[in-house]
């Protein structure tokens, strides 16, 4: 959650029975994205220049070690982060306007981090839904078209080898993308 006044990622839960809330950041954060893994907590955020109040880098969050650990993952015009955690890898989808540019994909999953490009042509308003297959290749529903004027909705899977392909699921305009697996967990 972010507020006008205080700023910040707010964490609130009640898996204690009440109602506990913790201040996560206290910088311009915006736009978390959450994920649960072994029992931490993880979120994925934006964090905004205070001075332009302007998407500047994408930074994660955990409470994994105890305390909560703020890390800064990619540095460009970040937007709308979606994230999983399995294992304490992590898997990001996310929109940028830096260097390359489009629809990226940021995992240590398979050990070092590593980026890539889901989708130079798109970016749409809105953002991108990650999930994972029970064989952990990911899956991103986003929608496609440009910032005024969005268009279809597609579906980028991810092969075991790395390698990007993307269909148009739907061609209605779309500004934001949600994705759940039927069934077992999406590990």
């Amino acid at each position: 959650m972010e507020g006008p006044l205080t700023g910040g990622i707010w964490y609130v839960t009640n898996a204690s029975g009440s109602w506990v809330t913790t201040r996560v950041s206290s910088h311009v954060d915006v736009e978390p994205s959450i994920s649960l893994d072994g029992g931490h907590v993880y979120i994925a955020f934006v964090r905004e220049d205070p001075t332009t109040v302007k998407p500047k880098s994408l930074w994660t969050a955990t409470n994994a070690s105890g305390s909560w650990v703020t890390t800064k993952r990619h540095v460009g015009k970040d937007h709308n982060p979606s994230l999983q955690v399995h294992a304490g890898a992590y898997s990001l989808a996310f929109w940028t306007k830096g260097a390359g540019g489009g629809l990226q994909y940021l995992s240590n999953a398979g050990g070092p981090w590593s980026l890539s490009t889901i989708d130079a042509t798109c970016c749409a308003n809105g953002g991108p839904s990650l999930r994972m297959t029970a064989g952990g290749q990911a899956r991103v529903a986003y929608p496609d078209g440009s910032t005024s004027v969005p268009t279809g909705l597609k579906l980028a899977k991810r092969s075991a080898a790395g390698v990007w392909t993307i269909e148009t699921v739907d061609s209605h305009p779309s500004e934001w993308a949600e994705m759940v697996f039927k069934g077992a967990p999406s590990w």
